[in-house]
């Protein structure tokens, strides 16, 4: 700049960090010393920008500092408590002054040697930028040292991942109730649910998160065989595009009537003015298709009215009763205990793979002795199931529709629009 500038009207700008404390950073401190130079100076004081809870580095947003940047044609100067107020970075300074100098405003600072409008003043805010930026450089080392010697220590630095907590000493530990939804999120998305359900069961905000937690090597190890099989599912569906036959209420039951593959689930816009169309169709030229609302609500209707709640309720309870069931369910708590071992220390890795192998192969040999077709459920919905079917989730009504009905099969409409009512086109076949 070359200091001709005759200033006049001036613009404040204040900033205070939430971490922050004291008088001498203060808002009102700062603002009160901006008023006292224009005061002295003669100087007008139009407007006063102030970004509270704002920090200078890591090029963190300051919408106050960026509308009085904008502003500029308004102003002859701007002036601020300390250059740290300001900028941080020193290429972050420079181009602040540029574009100030491009419009002819000066630069001036109440606390430090920082006036434009003079010749030492340019010189001593070029230094004092480069002390600022090695201020802000040197935190960032110590931080990071800090952070290195917990990790020496074993203790736990950053966020904590879900299912863990961190305990005494600083370390992980295993917590209960977000290990048991990490288990029953995994069964549900093997068993062909989607990232949103096993969202829903995690309680996280959508399915981008839920998969980067299911992904995480930690989850894995922590689940044993669980955890591989969720492993295999991830890979299988990649970038959450869930087969329509796994995230569909009859997908791999309704099958076609002309050459029984099966019908899939899709979407289209066509013909419609707004939303989709969600239809189940064959792949083969010609072949069947039906509209997925209606025939998802005709065989819900027809499988609630057909099934008996008590006799599944029945099934249910012979299942529990049963001595294989009841030797499956302590090895199935055994393993958890076993992950959560596992996971605190107490046992090594090592320790840990023989014992889940071991109990594993044991579950899997009484699964193939005594197979069950009954639906997973709590007995108090086998009970009241229309009541609470509405309610359900998709993975847990194809449970129950997969218990009782072998195939759905759908046969050709002889009309082009391809419309008729369901009982027309579909038959139910029935499991004994």
């Amino acid at each position: 700049m070359t200091g001709t500038t005759k200033v006049r009207r001036v613009a404040g700008y204040v900033r205070q960090s939430k971490d922050e404390r004291g008088d001498a950073l203060s808002i009102t401190r700062q603002e009160e010393r901006i008023r006292e130079v224009c005061r002295s100076r003669g100087w007008e004081l139009v407007a006063v920008y102030a970004d509270l809870a704002r920090s200078a580095g890591n090029g963190k947003s300051r919408p106050e500092l960026d509308r009085m940047l904008s502003r500029l044609g308004d102003v002859d100067g701007i002036v601020f408590a300390k250059l740290d107020r300001l900028a941080r970075s020193l290429s972050h300074m420079l181009k602040i002054v540029e574009r100030c100098e491009d419009a002819g405003v000066e630069v001036i600072a109440t606390d430090d040697e920082i006036d434009t409008t003079k010749a030492s003043g340019r010189a001593f805010l070029q230094m004092r930028g480069v002390f600022a930026e090695f201020e802000l450089g040197t935190t960032s080392e110590r931080y990071k040292a800090m952070r290195d010697r917990k990790r020496e220590r074993g203790e736990w630095v950053g966020r904590t991942p879900y299912g863990w907590k961190v305990g005494a000493a600083g370390r992980l530990v295993a917590e209960p109730q977000q290990q048991a939804r990490l288990r029953k999120a995994a069964r549900a998305y093997i068993g062909g649910g989607t990232l949103a359900e096993a969202a829903a069961i995690l309680g996280t905000s959508s399915a981008t998160p839920t998969r980067r937690i299911l992904l995480s090597s930690r989850v894995q190890d922590a689940l044993g065989d669980l955890g591989d099989e969720l492993a295999e599912a991830l890979r299988s569906r990649k970038m959450d595009r869930v087969p329509s036959s796994n995230r569909s209420l009859l997908g791999g039951v309704a099958r076609c009537a002309v050459c029984d593959g099966p019908l899939r689930r899709s979407s289209t816009r066509a013909g419609s003015s707004s939303g989709r169309w969600y239809r189940y169709r064959c792949a083969g030229p010609g072949h069947p298709g039906i509209s997925a609302p209606r025939l998802e609500e005709y065989v819900s209707a027809e499988v609630l009215r057909a099934v008996d709640p008590r006799q599944v309720e029945r099934r249910m309870r012979e299942r529990q009763k049963s001595p294989k069931a009841a030797e499956i369910a302590a090895i199935e708590a055994r393993l958890v205990e076993l992950a959560d071992w596992a996971a605190d220390g107490t046992f090594t890795k090592a320790q840990f793979v023989r014992q889940r192998d071991r109990l594993a192969a044991k579950a899997a040999e009484l699964r193939e002795a005594e197979p069950d077709d009954a639906p997973d459920l709590p007995l108090e919905v086998a009970r009241r199931l229309e009541e609470f079917w509405p309610a359900m989730t998709t993975l847990e009504r194809r449970d129950v529709i997969r218990a009782v009905v072998r195939r759905v099969v759908i046969s050709a409409s002889d009309r082009p629009s391809g419309w008729r009512l369901p009982e027309d086109r579909v038959e139910i076949e029935w499991r004994t």
